[in-house]
């Protein structure tokens, strides 16, 4: 193929992007489609990585982090009783996926009780909550933390367990941030503060950013509360976890296609962090390119498809195979490959490569090319005008 050719494929990629970001740019700016981009901007690549993962494999049972269900469980004395039993087993450490807000007139031996374990144990983490986290376009802005009632004379371990919300109902949990600043005062998010004290050090290296969570097929255990000490094997040198398996309010939507509870996404965003598997979004810029490469190299198979079907004398290739169908056919096994060798990447190296504009701007090629030669015969009919006097 002659550079020229090369040179004209690179110039209708480039079209194809343009016309591609020419429609992101109205379906941004027209209010009444933003549910719609909200939408599409929520999906990521991972979702079908994870989906073929749960589909195909076997989830491995979490050695590392046990979960006590308190659905339904009442009263802070018999909270305590349960951080009792469970500290008999000695687990690594206990973070509570819960707030306990104020004191109960009601009862205050309860109360009494839940603060004397919260002095004698080092090893819990108490959780806290940000009220107004996210303003109405999902940014991070004022917060106001709300803490357990002992914390005004207790000094105990804490960290917030806020699940980040989108505009449009819900957005998917991917990832959770890794600390809020308050007052000029630093909170770790709770998976964070659970991980460093498991593994003993600072796990996310003094990084301030979000941690991108791996939802690799993954089992663990689920204990209710009155079957605690019927297994001291669950708790033993593990993570447990006490949260709402069933709350409605705490279930989110998650990238292996169903809602989960808000303790065992933590359970997931502490394995990553152990097990340093955190998800790796590729920068942007090289994004940019390997979908550029990706339209360009498509661009060229489809000026060869056109130029050989076209030009032959055999009339089944020149209207049928040559067709707008056979071309959507390639495409369609084109993208199947290039996600295929995509999810084997992320199984591997947990580098997770999103296609979803690429494949898009894959739909604009014809009219792209169209555009180009429309340009062409603009630019010679502009060239060959006559003169006038």
């Amino acid at each position: 193929m002659h550079h020229r050719e090369l040179i004209k494929n690179a110039i209708i990629s480039l079209l194809a992007f343009i016309i591609m970001g020419f429609f992101v740019v109205i379906a941004v700016s027209i209010k009444s489609l933003n549910p719609l981009t909200e939408t599409v901007s929520n999906f990521s690549f991972t979702d079908i990585y994870y989906s073929i993962l749960h589909q195909t494999s076997t989830p491995q049972e979490s050695k590392l982090i046990s979960i006590v269900d308190i659905n339904m469980f009442q009263g802070r004395g018999n909270f305590a009783k349960l951080l009792e039993d469970i500290e008999s087993m000695h687990p690594k450490a206990i973070c509570i996926d819960a707030v306990f807000e104020g004191p109960h007139l009601d009862d205050p031996e309860g109360d009494m009780a839940l603060a004397d374990v919260a002095e004698k144990y080092s090893n819990i983490i108490f959780s806290m909550k940000m009220e107004n986290l996210y303003d109405q376009d999902g940014m991070w802005t004022s917060n106001f933390p709300i803490h357990s009632f002992f914390t005004e004379y207790l000094s105990v371990k804490e960290a917030f367990c806020n699940m980040p919300r989108g505009n449009l109902y819900d957005s998917m949990k991917r990832s959770i941030p890794i600390s809020a600043c308050v007052d000029s005062v630093t909170y770790h998010s709770m998976i964070v503060e659970t991980a460093n004290m498991f593994a003993g050090k600072d796990v996310t290296k003094g990084s301030n950013d979000m941690v991108k969570i791996n939802y690799s097929p993954l089992e663990f255990a689920k204990i209710l509360p009155d079957d605690v000490l019927s297994h001291p094997e669950l708790f033993d040198g593990r993570i447990v976890l006490l949260g709402d398996l069933h709350e409605a309010n705490d279930q989110h939507w998650s990238p292996i296609g169903e809602k989960l509870a808000g303790v065992e996404i933590l359970a997931y965003g502490i394995q990553t962090l152990l097990d340093k598997k955190e998800v790796i979004q590729p920068p942007l810029i090289v994004t940019c390119i390997l979908s550029f490469l990706v339209i360009f190299v498509m661009c060229t198979i489809y000026d060869m498809h056109q130029n050989h079907t076209r030009d032959s004398s055999n009339l089944a290739v020149k209207y049928l195979i040559g067709s707008i169908y056979v071309w959507n056919i390639i495409i369609f096994f084109v993208s199947s490959v290039l996600v295929f060798i995509s999810f084997i990447i992320f199984s591997k190296w947990n580098i997770s490569l999103s296609w979803g504009w690429t494949l898009s701007t894959l739909a604009f090629l014809s009219t792209a090319e169209n555009l180009y030669l429309s340009i062409g015969k603009y630019i010679q009919a502009k060239t060959i005008q006559p003169h006038k006097p």
